[in-house]
């Protein structure tokens, strides 16, 4: 995968490029059920909004990873302005090898990261973060993934066509519906606290209305201005341009996607103590 379109989106500094975008966030963070002194790694960062936030929420220190170097950029400026470089740090690097060591987080969560990979890189991700998760910790994951009955034609074809046009997919080339991913996750060795459509996430979410626009607002004008370029800029006018059309070509895929909320855990063995953690 090129993820040309990721690149696009990180120099304008988009947020929560994921679907329902701030509100899963909120719900995400959430059902992570952060605590004083959790270490947390944030798997796929990108621009680094959603670390950013978790730090604020919790005050927790919190790492991302990215493997685009011009994401990690943006995240690394947004961090900056919004003042919180002595608690948020990023890294490059994979989900699927992951440069710790292990039981070193007690949260770990991703999103729309696991969602598209190939079998292997995914079956790989899982592992890994099974690894570097603490006895009784908790990965979270809102992902978008395909309906139930989604004929393995059909995704070719949305997958090939995405691939072509954005660098990347909505979701994996294999057919796996959410029966597939839970098996996937537990073959990983992760008890599955849940796997909640998005929407009825997002509806329980109870972070505080109030904070959470403040939030918005503050870390919604770092977008406001990296957003701008694209006025001034040719080649960015141009890429808005390209890319506009093609979300128009594929508005339709959306109808064989669902967005999901997964909450995994990494249950204590008996040498470690009777009882799972939160």
């Amino acid at each position: 995968m090129s993820y040309h379109y990721l690149s696009y989106l990180a120099e304008l500094g988009t947020a929560d490029i994921h679907p329902m975008r701030h509100r899963a966030t909120q719900a995400l963070i959430e059902v992570l059920d952060i605590r004083a002194g959790h270490h947390v790694l944030d798997i796929g960062c990108g621009t680094g909004n959603t670390a950013i936030l978790v730090s604020k929420l919790t005050e927790v220190e919190v790492i991302g990873i990215d493997v685009l170097p011009v994401m990690l950029s943006a995240a690394r400026k947004r961090v900056s302005w919004a003042g919180e470089k002595e608690r948020v740090r990023f890294l490059r690097a994979s989900g699927n090898h992951l440069p710790f060591s292990d039981n070193s987080f007690d949260r770990i969560y991703a999103e729309s990261v696991l969602g598209f990979q190939k079998t292997d890189i995914a079956e790989d991700m899982l592992a890994e973060i099974f690894r570097a998760l603490k006895p009784g910790g908790l990965f979270a994951a809102n992902d978008a993934i395909w309906m139930q009955g989604v004929s393995q034609a059909i995704v070719e074809t949305i997958h090939d066509e995405s691939l072509d046009d954005f660098g990347l997919s909505p979701a994996s080339r294999q057919a796996w519906s959410l029966e597939q991913w839970l098996y996937v996750m537990q073959q990983a060795g992760f008890t599955v606290i849940s796997a909640e459509l998005l929407e009825s996430a997002v509806a329980a979410s109870a972070i505080s209305p109030s904070r959470r626009i403040l939030l918005r607002l503050r870390l919604g004008t770092f977008s406001a201005f990296y957003r701008s370029k694209r006025h001034w800029s040719p080649r960015l006018c141009r890429a808005k341009r390209t890319y506009d059309e093609r979300v128009r070509k594929h508005r339709l895929d959306g109808q064989y996607i669902e967005g999901r909320i997964f909450v995994l855990q990494k249950m204590v063995t008996e040498d470690e103590g009777s009882q799972p953690q939160r």
